[in-house]
Parts: C-alpha cells; sequence; structure tokens
C-alpha cells in the first residue's frame, strides 16, 4: 500500500478548486520507497514501470443527498509525467553506430539560444531515451529556475545503447577508450544543425559517473566545440588524461563535482588528481565542489533522529541537478564578478 498524504477536489491537472469532477490524491514518495516509482533498475540498465493502482473507497461520503460508498477505481486511463512529457526524441546513426535522444526545445523568440547537453550515468543506456532524462533529475534542466539563467535554453540527452566507457566489446573499458566520441560528436552537430536559433558559441556539456568520463572525453577531443563542462563523478582515471590534453582543456570552464565517500568512483584519482593538474597548469576557470557526502538538503527526507537523509556517495547528481552547488574546493563561494553563483548560473554566464 501506498501512503496518501493529501486530497482534495481539482480540475483535470491536479490543481486544487472549491467544487468539480476530479479528485486528486497525492502520495508519499521516499528515497526510501521503492513502490510507486516509475522507472526501475532491472540488474543492468534502468527500465519504465507500468503501475497499476486500485483506490478503494473506505468511508461513506456525502454528496448532497446522495451518500458515495464501496467505491473502487481499477481502470487506468493515461500516464502524465510532468517535464518529461515535454521533451522530444530522436536518433542519429554515424558509422554503424546509433545513438539515440531526448530534446527540449524552448520557445523560439528570434535570439539565439544555449545548447545545455546532459550524459547520462552506466544506468540509463539503452534506446529508451526518455530514461536518460528522467532516470536522474534531469527534467529539472527545464524548470522555469534553471531556464532563468539562460533565459530559455535547448537541452539535449543523448542515450548509448551500452554505456559511454563501452570500449567496443560491450565491457567497460580498462584504458580509457571509448567508441562512442566520433558517434556523440556527430549528433551533436546533427542537432545542432536542425536547430538555426541554436548559439553555437553557447554550447555546454556535462554529465554524471559513466556521463562524467564521457564529459571528459569529449572536451579532450573538441576543446574549442564546448563553452563549459560539468564533469559529475566522472569515472575517467587521470592516468589516461595526458600533459597535452590537461594543455589542451585548462582554458575551458570546468566545475567538477564529486564527494569524498564515493564508492563507485574514488575521488582521489579521478577529478582529485585532473583538478589539481588543472591548476597547477594555470587553468583560470576551474571550480570543484568537493563534498563531504550527499545529503538531502530538501527538508523532505530525515531519518528517525531528524537528522536528513543521506544517500549513497556516488549520487553527487542529486545536489548537482537541484541546482545546490555553490562552494568551491576551498569551501568557499564560487564568486563571478563579485556574485556568488551556484553551478547552472555560473555555466549560464561562460
Amino acid at each position: 500500500e501506498r501512503k496518501v498524504i493529501a486530497a482534495y477536489v481539482s480540475d483535470k491537472d491536479g490543481n486544487k478548486v472549491e467544487s468539480g469532477s476530479f479528485v486528486t490524491l497525492e502520495l508519499e514518495v521516499d528515497p526510501r520507497i521503492s513502490l510507486g516509482a516509475t522507472i526501475a533498475f532491472n540488474g543492468r540498465v534502468n527500465v519504465r514501470v507500468d503501475s497499476l493502482y486500485t483506490i478503494t473507497q473506505l468511508k461513506p461520503l456525502s454528496c448532497g443527498n446522495t451518500t458515495l460508498e464501496n467505491m473502487i477505481f481499477d481502470e487506468l486511463d493515461y500516464n502524465k509525467t510532468l517535464l518529461a512529457d515535454e521533451f522530444v526524441t530522436g536518433a542519429s546513426v554515424y558509422e554503424g553506430i546509433s545513438l539515440s535522444y531526448a530534446a527540449y526545445e524552448p520557445e523560439a523568440n528570434g535570439k539565439k539560444r544555449p545548447l545545455l547537453i546532459w550524459l547520462h550515468g552506466g544506468g540509463e543506456g539503452g534506446t529508451d531515451p526518455i530514461i536518460a532524462v528522467s532516470g536522474n533529475k534531469v527534467v529539472n534542466l527545464i524548470s522555469d529556475k534553471i531556464q532563468s539563467y539562460f533565459e530559455g535554453c535547448y537541452v539535449l540527452g543523448p542515450q548509448c545503447p551500452t554505456m559511454w566507457m563501452d570500449d567496443g566489446t560491450e565491457k567497460y573499458t580498462t584504458d580509457g577508450r571509448t567508441i562512442y566520441v566520433e558517434p556523440l560528436k556527430a549528433l551533436i552537430d546533427e542537432y545542432i544543425g536542425a536547430h538555426d536559433d541554436i548559439d553555437r558559441d553557447r554550447i555546454y556539456i556535462g554529465g554524471c559517473s559513466n556521463g562524467g568520463f564521457m564529459t571528459m572525453k569529449m572536451i579532450i577531443a573538441y576543446p574549442r566545440m564546448f563553452a563549459a563542462a560539468y564533469p559529475i563523478c566522472e569515472a575517467l582515471e587521470d592516468r589516461f588524461i595526458t600533459q597535452d590534453d590537461i594543455n589542451n582543456i585548462k582554458n575551458i570552464p570546468i566545475w567538477f563535482i564529486h564527494a569524498e565517500n564515493d564508492p563507485i568512483v574514488k575521488i582521489e584519482p579521478h577529478p582529485d588528481a585532473t583538478y589539481h593538474r588543472l591548476i597547477s597548469a594555470g587553468a583560470p576557470n576551474v571550480h570543484y565542489t568537493r563534498l563531504k557526502s550527499v545529503i538531502d538538503k530538501t527538508g523532505n527526507y530525515r531519518n528517525e533522529d531528524g537528522t536528513p537523509y543521506e544517500y549513497n556517495g556516488h549520487f553527487s547528481w542529486i545536489p548537482a541537478l537541484n541546482d545546490e552547488c555553490d562552494l568551491d574546493f576551498n569551501n568557499e563561494a564560487v564568486i563571478h564578478k563579485g556574485k556568488k553563483v551556484s553551478l547552472f548560473e555560473w555555466i549560464s554566464l561562460q
């Protein structure tokens, strides 16, 4: 059973009204409760889940001169996924390798718009690109708050059929190679070419874990293409990055995000090492939010003792996508032109 936390008369979109012919039920959600999730991990990747609900009336309800009782609702008309439904999907093929994508297109206003690219983690590969933008809270990139930083921006979520760290054997790379660099570049080029109002000087790229790995591979391969990068819990080992690579990317604005207690991608041989090499090379605009752990900051999820819920240390994409990251490596605020800025506000200014 799922816990009902609120019930009220509403319009068809769930907005509360004084009278109407719809009833909205708000159900409890919690990172510790999997029941009701629309996406689930099948042991390899995340897949969509069809939910079947039975709503049973337990107490009589007076409605004018009529008493309603013993009603059961168990037929589903349709599902609506907020924000994710605003993405369109497509695909690109390069030398036999097919990549799909989900994309958000802002309303045209006669101005050039930036493009914000998100590269998914290892669990969001496959052929259903909506998974690539809804397996984690990527849909927040089209929220009013983040869109306002950019005055409206395109959001592109490419999806590979396996994982970005695939070296061609459908297994994780052991030497930093991936088969997807050129196919991903082709997809991005095709998408930009199909949208004349995308500002080619404001292409931003980032992603988490596998997607952080791919972010690093893309800026290394095409250092002049991207206006900024935001690798999160990135999985490209520093030993696979040459000094020439460091010199080529040192002038790209980059903001790393990683948790010290990440059990999947160890912090020291990944962003720690690469960040310090970039700083030593004279990188003028590189930031690094080095989290102690990943703690819920919404106030919605707490432990029995009242302390905030703590996520797996690998999940540093949660504060990143919530736009909660605003501290640098020295634990001081990131400042741009005298103003404290958060991750996506900073990206919009590059």
